[in-house]
């Protein structure tokens, strides 16, 4: 924690990568939902390996000379997170290298394991990785008390986090928040009244060059 001369508080240091695990009882329904529905709408009732989908996505790799398509799961997305090989073009090999790890992982550990050591690793930009960083950065409080709105801007920020950035990208987070509603709406998982509702909301950030809300990153 950074003090003023007062005694009171300026900031909280931190390292250049903020993680902050916290169980999965401790992360509100609604953004498990939000984001299961975003990056794996089928997390709950199909294999963690879509075998179609991981050749398809390595032919996609092999004509685009690059990574064009990630892993399809949220098992398999964790696995890329885990071997932390994001270095280049990922040929049918390293797909599936991925997609083994993914099925011992849904054959060892319940999918709720699963999910919670997903949402406490993901990269969110802004250094945050997990949801609990991300909430802090985002909106000065823990996950726990994250709202439909917040819950919405967390999930779309996973794909791009960069780019959806809302501090630098209001706009295009905005515009994502709302995809995430309408995804939503879609799976039946909330009313279009509450989609509409949620989307009203601002952004509310945290006014960084305040000195009450200044997030100070050191590289490590």
């Amino acid at each position: 924690m950074v003090l003023a001369a007062d005694g009171s508080a300026l900031g909280t240091l931190h390292g250049s990568v903020d993680r902050r695990p916290v169980p999965l009882s401790r992360i509100p329904t609604v953004v498990q939902t939000a984001v299961v529905a975003t990056e794996d709408q089928r997390f709950w009732t199909e294999p963690a390996v879509d075998v179609r989908a991981v050749v398809r996505a390595a032919l996609a790799d092999v004509q685009a000379g690059r990574a064009a398509q990630g892993g399809s799961t949220i098992a398999e997305q964790y696995v890329k997170l885990r071997l932390e090989d994001d270095s280049g073009p990922r040929g049918l090999g390293d797909k599936v290298r991925e997609a083994t790890q993914a099925y011992e992982l849904e054959r060892h550990h319940p999918r709720s394991r699963i999910l919670g050591d997903y949402l406490n690793a993901i990269y969110l930009g802004n250094g945050a990785y997990g949801v609990e960083a991300a909430a802090e950065t985002y909106f000065a409080r823990p996950v726990g008390q994250v709202d439909l709105s917040q819950a919405a801007l967390l999930a779309g920020l996973i794909h791009a986090p960069s780019a959806t950035d809302p501090f630098t990208h209001p706009d295009v987070a905005t515009a994502r928040r709302r995809e995430v509603l309408d995804r939503l709406v879609q799976l039946g998982e909330i009313t279009a009244g509450q989609a509409a509702a949620a989307a009203r909301q601002p952004l509310t950030l945290p006014a960084a060059s305040t000195a009450s809300t200044i997030r100070l990153v050191v590289s490590s």
